[in-house]
């Protein structure tokens, strides 16, 4: 279904998400609490986040497979919510984000839309996620709707409807040992680790003289860098401009010096290995062996007589063996 998809602030650090929900004025509806619950199933432990029994919802495999969204929708009866609920508000999403989740949430209030909130960043911890665009809510009487779609859990714990927007959390990946590494002529892998999953791009450019630029960009987000940079000129010394980005969009830059990349091995001349053969037979009546040696030296490495000599001691030694 399209909607208009809403900016949001994202916000993590369970201390700080808490403080958010226990706010004199913050408004906190505990998801498995709602008036309607359609397409979703309570945590009791089995999925998701175990250790928070209870908590949230979180749609069904079949549910989410089948791309059907999960309903929730509640009004506010009792007061001293139904009083407080009503006015200007920005609604947040108490979420859990798990790895390789697919997610939208649409909100609306009665029959005026808010829109779809897309989160991006999914790394296994609690996220709120909140709307940067206020909605006016006239009664706690009026049905507050959410609809989770996509193929993926959805897991939600709480709903708040607040009368600030709090700051977003930063996260800005920070880079640690930050390495390279020459794999073959003219290759260096880029190592290193972030503090959050971050899409990897890094460009070479030599240091002395004239040269091509190289540039190579990783795949999935990831938090371990392990990304190869190749057709380097040999011998010759690079600084490498490293650019990781979360899926949020938050960009963090870096630069590492490249020594001169080693340059490709000469080719070897011919190796000449010697060979001693060992010929071991059982013919007196004793079953002693009688073992004799011929030594064949300067054989090429691989040649056919070699390989016939050796096929003869194998024999002889499986003979002593039985």
């Amino acid at each position: 279904m399209s909607e208009r998809l809403l900016d949001h602030v994202d916000v993590v650090g369970d201390e700080r998400i808490d403080a958010i929900a226990a706010r004199g004025d913050t408004v906190a509806l505990n998801a498995v609490e709602a008036e309607t619950l359609d397409g979703w199933q309570i945590n009791v432990g089995q999925r998701s986040m175990p250790f928070r029994v209870g908590y949230g919802l979180y749609r069904t495999p079949s549910v989410a497979a089948s791309g059907m969204p999960a309903l929730l929708q509640h009004r506010f009866w009792q007061s001293p919510e139904k009083e407080r609920v009503c006015g200007r508000k920005y609604v947040g999403l108490l979420r859990y984000a798990s790895e390789r989740d697919d997610y939208r949430y649409v909100m609306q209030a009665g029959s005026e839309l808010l829109g779809t909130v897309r989160p991006e960043r999914r790394d296994n911890r609690r996220h709120l996620i909140v709307a940067e665009r206020p909605i006016e809510i006239l009664g706690g009487g009026v049905p507050f709707t959410i609809r989770a779609e996509g193929t993926g859990p959805c897991y939600l714990e709480q709903v708040l409807f607040l009368t600030e927007l709090p700051a977003a959390s930063s996260f800005a990946p920070r880079l640690d040992r930050l390495s390279t590494r020459v794999t073959g002529p003219g290759t260096v892998d880029l190592h290193g680790i972030a503090s959050e999953p971050v899409t990897v791009t890094a460009t070479a450019t030599p240091l002395e003289g004239a040269g091509a630029a190289v540039t190579a960009t990783g795949g999935d987000p990831d938090p371990l860098l392990a990304l190869p940079l190749r057709g380097l000129t040999p011998g010759r010394p690079y600084r490498i401009a490293v650019e990781a980005r979360e899926p949020g969009g938050e960009v963090t830059r870096a630069t590492v010096d490249q020594p001169a990349v080693a340059p490709a091995l000469e080719s070897a001349a011919a190796l000449r290995i010697p060979v001693e053969v060992v010929d071991c037979g059982r013919d007196d009546s004793t079953g002693a062996a009688r073992c004799g040696t011929a030594k064949v030296s300067g054989n090429p490495a691989g040649a056919g007589g070699g390989r016939s000599s050796a096929g003869t001691g194998a024999r002889a030694l499986a003979g002593r063996q039985r």
